[in-house]
């Protein structure tokens, strides 16, 4: 989707863990440049779900959205 490099930050990460199990949620701001050239500037709010296989934590489950308020971040 993007022709070279992208820029992402990541502002209130919050991550939750028993072990086994974990979730994390952020706001992150990306921008770059697509693959037909025109300019992307968007925040999202992103939320991840983890569990531990074998030693290594895999996302089970994502979810991507407009924060409700972006004008807020």
């Amino acid at each position: 989707m993007f022709k070279g490099p992208i820029n992402v930050e990541v502002n209130d990460l919050m991550i939750n863990s028993d072990g086994e199990i974990a979730y994390s949620c952020s706001v992150q701001h990306v921008t770059g440049t697509t693959n037909e050239g025109n300019p992307f500037d968007s925040t999202f709010r992103i939320t991840d779900v983890y569990r531990k296989r074998h030693g290594t934590w895999v996302i089970v489950q994502e979810h991507i959205s407009l924060p409700p308020d972006v004008a807020r971040w």
